[in-house]
């Protein structure tokens, strides 16, 4: 099996939910304490944002959370300027968010291959919406896609 990007315990929960050794409530107790100590580094991190300023969610119906959540943690510790919206986001509140000018980019997770289509349907209306937008989503085994348009020559990314 490839590598994944989760700790080897976060691994072992969801194999032994996946075989019924551990019940929806155990995986959902354990998740929710690992979400709670990503929330409280998030806030902690929140302090000296100054760089691009990305909007980080999960597409409609799409509910795991915690890599992107992390990856939202580093991103701010990073630098960034996040906005993390969290998991099951409708389409609509997707396409008023990119509306904001000073979004730099947007990046959601997929999760599982299920959560492909509605990602799909996310990432294609956001780039339809901001053509300029960088929008980026990556699968939990590092598939990654990504419709940047390319930029025009002598434009860098600090330009945008």
């Amino acid at each position: 099996m490839p590598p994944t990007p989760f700790p080897p315990p976060l691994e072992e929960l969801g194999d032994t939910w996946a075989d019924g050794r551990v019940s929806v409530a155990g995986e959902h107790l354990a998740s929710n304490a690992v979400m709670r100590r990503l929330a409280v580094a998030y806030e902690a991190a929140a302090t000296h944002g100054h760089g691009p300023r990305i909007t980080l969610g999960l597409a409609p119906h799409t509910r795991h959370e915690i890599g992107l959540f992390a990856f939202a943690v580093a991103a701010r510790r990073r630098g960034m300027d996040t906005d993390y919206l969290g998991a099951d986001l409708p389409l609509d509140d997707w396409l008023g968010v990119v509306d904001d000018p000073d979004l730099a980019a947007v990046v959601l997770a997929i999760p599982t291959t299920a959560d492909i289509p509605c990602a799909d349907e996310v990432i294609t209306a956001l780039c339809d919406r901001r053509p300029d937008l960088v929008v980026a989503g990556a699968k939990t085994l590092a598939t990654v896609i990504s419709r940047t348009p390319p930029l025009p020559p002598g434009e860098s990314s600090r330009t945008r």
